[in-house]
Order: C-alpha cells, then structure tokens, then sequence
C-alpha cells in the first residue's frame, strides 16, 4: 500500500513538469497567458539579401547559432520566406538556434519552416526533445501558410535548441512568442507554483518513508 501511495504522489508531481504542445497560434493564445513580447527580426536585416551575426539580443530573449552563424534573410527570399518580414536561420549546415529565454519563461512559440519540410527538432533545456513533423517548406503563400508550433508549461523554461534533423536543411523562424507564469501572466521573479506543489508532494513522502525506515530497524 505504501509503494502504491509513494508512486502515485510521485507520478502527479512529474507529471506537473509536463510541457504541452500546440499547432495553431489560436489554440497556443487560449490556453493563455497573453504573449509577454513577440521578436521579428526585421530591425536586424541591414541591406542586400541576408545580414549575419554571432548572437543578439531582443526582448530580453537570447539568439545564438551552433557551428556557426545567425542569419537574417532579406524578406521574399526564396529558401526563407515565411511570409512575415525577415526571417532568421542559421549557417554553415549542420546548424542550429540557441535561443535563452528570460526569467519565469512558461510557454513560447514561433512560426517555422524548412528545406523540403524535413522535420525539426526542439530541444528545452538540453533534455526534452519535441520533433515538429510539419513545418511550412518556403516560401509561405496563401496556399503554403507560415506553420506555428509552440509550448505551455508549468514550470520555467530557461532555453531551447532548434534544428532539422539532417545535414542538408537549414530551420528557419519568425515571430518567436515568450509568455510568463500562468498564475500572474508575468514574466517578473515570481515563485512558481509547480515548485511549491513539487515541495509538497515530498512533505508528503517523509511520514511514508519515516514508518518505511522505522519498521525495517525493528
């Protein structure tokens, strides 16, 4: 009885962390809270038909490359176009974005495509990996649209990793979402609920596992 007690406790306190996956921008929006900040990227394009960068900075929110560069392509470019201004990939192939997000970050989303639509990978914080199966193949147009893909959480997210799971692909994004807590709608240093739950559960535990210890003694 006391093992199915101390599992069950411990599978509803995993189960908290459990990221939730969305598809549309609507759906994403309804389980609320609001975006907290949106990043375009069209006041990174300088000229010509792409603009390249180590790592930058906007809204808070942290852009990176892996094995290389970021790169900002110019809007209407064939291989990129998502339909919404500039768009951001990464260069040379294999490549990657790092993205770190700020502080008490409970959901994000973003619209995303690739070469021939081959899947793409995001990984949140080095651990749980989602693969998203459908992402828009560019350009987007009335009868391709941008393809959205986002996150909910109940516990903070500090960074992710998106790339295609193939050498001859890039990824490429636009509009990257960020929402806070969904007790307070915020992004401030707040206390997460999910942790005092977590907390809680273990308070639970101790008198279980105290009898446990006490009567393997005797």
């Amino acid at each position: 009885m006391r093992k199915l007690q101390i599992s069950f406790i411990l599978t509803a306190a995993l189960t908290l962390a459990s990221p939730v996956t969305y598809t549309t921008l609507a759906s994403w929006n309804a389980a609320g809270p609001a975006s907290s900040a949106t990043v375009d990227f069209d006041s990174l394009y300088l000229g010509g038909s792409q603009t390249q960068y180590a790592s930058f900075v906007l809204s808070g929110v942290t852009f990176s490359g892996m094995n290389g560069n970021l790169v900002v392509y110019q809007s209407g470019y064939q291989y990129s176009d998502l339909g919404n201004g500039p768009s951001l990939t990464s260069s040379p192939l294999p490549g990657a974005i790092v993205i770190n997000l700020p502080a008490n970050t409970f959901g994000f989303g973003f619209l995303v495509g690739s070469g021939a639509a081959v899947p793409v990978n995001v990984t949140i914080d080095g651990g749980t990996t989602f693969q998203i199966t459908n992402p828009t193949n560019p350009p987007a147009n009335i009868g391709n649209p941008a393809q959205f893909w986002g996150v909910r959480n109940t516990v903070a997210m500090g960074s992710l990793t998106i790339a295609t799971n193939t050498t001859s692909y890039r990824v490429v994004i636009d509009n990257f979402a960020i929402a806070g807590d969904p007790g307070t709608g915020g992004t401030g240093e707040v206390p997460e609920v999910s942790s005092g739950l977590l907390i809680g559960a273990g308070l639970l535990l101790l008198p279980l596992l105290r009898r446990k210890f006490q009567g393997s003694s005797l």
